[in-house]
């Protein structure tokens, strides 16, 4: 399936699309680009805790962390 992006930066996702992933007007919708440059796309979800989820780059263990929560 092929989209084109308008004047405004905009692309319209095909019905099949929107029907099959159940987006619905209003649906917040999350954008990430992998290293070979794709995009990935799927329903965001608005729990603050999700932006954070699986972002870590230092691995600590539990009682680390609750040590650096304590202090």
């Amino acid at each position: 399936m092929n989209a084109v992006v308008n004047h405004k930066g905009q692309v319209t996702i095909p019905k099949k699309l929107r029907d099959e992933l159940g987006f619905e007007p209003g649906t917040a919708i999350e954008f990430e680009v992998t290293k070979d440059k794709r995009i990935l796309m799927s329903k965001a979800d608005r729990s603050p805790f999700t932006r954070i989820r699986g972002r870590a780059s230092i691995k600590l263990g539990t009682e680390e962390i609750m040590k650096l929560m304590r202090n």
